[in-house]
């Protein structure tokens, strides 16, 4: 009979068993995602046995939806929160996505607990992401070596044809910078 192994704190590769919805005893719901634990991430200890399963909670609370919906989507899910339900007539399972995750050590009623939770999608950078204007850009691509990025292409209203033009600007000319209009 195999021992239950406790795994040592750290970032792991989890991937995906099976998935359904539960409820807690004050009426909280949450996504119960059991996971196989697939491999460590500088997990030095060379006695961890990879393979066993663990369950992770993604809370359905107002305060974590949106942290569970991101993760959601990440792994592609993209119906309705009922269909993750295994009893569900359309249950739509995500079994073997793959994704990150860690392992924090907790006490509860005396003994210490592994448990293990996604880390937070990478696949949607944020709002507040500032994107290279075009200047950095093409210094940026000259220091490689490279001229791939052409001067923008600046759409205004022409006054005098009434109409919307495009106007190349000059390379090294951000494209939000620009007030000279060339007519």
């Amino acid at each position: 009979m195999a021992t239950f192994q406790k795994y040592p704190a750290g970032s792991y590769v989890l991937r995906i068993k099976q998935n359904t919805l539960g409820e807690t005893a004050t009426g909280t719901p949450f996504v119960a995602i059991q996971v196989e634990v697939v491999s460590g991430k500088n997990i030095k200890d060379p006695s961890v046995r990879y393979g066993e399963t663990r369950t992770v909670n993604l809370w359905l609370s107002e305060k974590a939806i949106p942290y569970t919906k991101a993760f959601l989507e990440y792994a592609g899910f993209t119906g309705s929160i009922a269909q993750l339900d295994i009893d569900h007539p359309e249950h739509i399972s995500l079994e073997g996505f793959e994704a990150d995750g860690s392992c924090k050590l907790e006490e509860y009623q005396g003994k210490v607990y592994d448990k293990f939770g996604f880390y937070p999608p990478k696949s949607k950078f944020g709002s507040k992401m500032n994107k290279v204007n075009t200047s950095r850009m093409l210094m940026l691509d000259a220091l490689f070596g490279v001229s791939t990025i052409q001067a923008p292409v600046k759409r205004m209203v022409s006054p005098a044809l009434g109409k919307s033009v495009q106007v190349q600007t000059e390379p090294g000319q951000d494209f939000e910078d620009s007030e000279d209009l060339p007519f």
